[in-house]
């Protein structure tokens, strides 16, 4: 029986045993949803050095946002401030598509950057392109 429940799995997996690709990944762990995380430290202008929980959710199933996002929350490292947003993957090349970024207080540009970096780290776009082809 495959499992169709949530899988978390960190950036740092993905960068270090699935070849920066998280297609390689699903490969040997079958679900309809991947929720990636990343906690990273980085100073912020005039201010020190801040841990940010970095949290994408690439779903194919019609799993609710906010379940995802408490999910996310359960692992949330105490201190991290938390940074969430969802990709509803089955409407990749739909009118529809999109990635959600939940609002924050800590700016559109540094949220997007890290948000992006997870994206491309773990060549979310490729995933989507193969997975829906």
């Amino acid at each position: 029986m495959k499992n169709h429940n949530p899988i978390l799995i960190s950036l740092n997996d993905i960068i270090e045993k699935h070849n920066s690709f998280l297609l390689d990944f699903m490969n040997s762990n079958y679900s309809k949803d991947y929720l990636i995380f990343w906690n990273v430290k980085m100073k912020i202008k005039d201010k020190k050095s801040a841990s940010f929980f970095v949290c994408l959710a690439v779903c194919w199933s019609n799993l609710e946002v906010n379940d995802v996002k408490n999910i996310f929350l359960q692992i949330k490292p105490k201190n991290s401030f938390f940074i969430f947003s969802h990709i509803q993957a089955n409407n990749f090349n739909k009118k529809s598509f999109g990635i959600y970024i939940e609002e924050n207080n800590f700016g559109d540009k540094l949220t997007n950057s890290l948000v992006n970096e997870v994206i491309e780290k773990s060549k979310i776009e490729e995933t989507l392109i193969q997975k829906n082809n």
